[in-house]
């Protein structure tokens, strides 16, 4: 398993094809990325666990962010093979915002979030309120 500490919440992080254990220095968590298998078509994907709480579905190894003082998680995620969304987790509570487009890309700039589609046309910035007021919405 690789082990790495992540100090900051603005770099997107690229884990793949391998066991990960994330020590969250921000968040005082630790997020676990366990290799499963790679499909006929794209990234391989993983289980993922965070404080040892197994999350449901799939994540992706591709790209990662934590933004927000590591308050959150953007990933590529799929919930049954091999159906690709975005989600946003919030890291203590593995509560889950699933985004209504997937966005295979992202990154922080300043302090918002930007997400890039399929096509670089395909665009969507988050800031910190707009991420909240997903989790708001019941």
């Amino acid at each position: 398993m690789v082990k790495i500490e992540i100090n900051n919440d603005f770099d997107t992080h690229f884990f793949a094809m391998e066991d990960f254990e994330l020590s969250l220095k921000l968040a005082d968590a630790v997020v676990k990325i366990i290799y499963i298998s790679e499909p006929p078509h794209g990234d391989s994907y993983h289980h993922l666990f965070i404080d040892d709480r197994k999350f449901p579905g799939y994540v992706w190894g591709c790209h990662f962010l934590f933004p927000y003082h590591q308050k959150y998680m953007i990933c590529s995620w799929m919930k049954d093979l091999y159906d690709r969304k975005t989600v946003i987790i919030d890291i203590k509570t593995s509560e889950y915002k699933i985004l209504k487009k997937y966005f295979g890309k992202f990154k922080m700039n300043n302090n918002q979030i930007e997400l890039i589609g399929i096509s670089e046309n395909e665009k969507l910035t988050l800031d910190l309120s707009s991420v909240e007021k997903l989790f708001s919405v019941q």
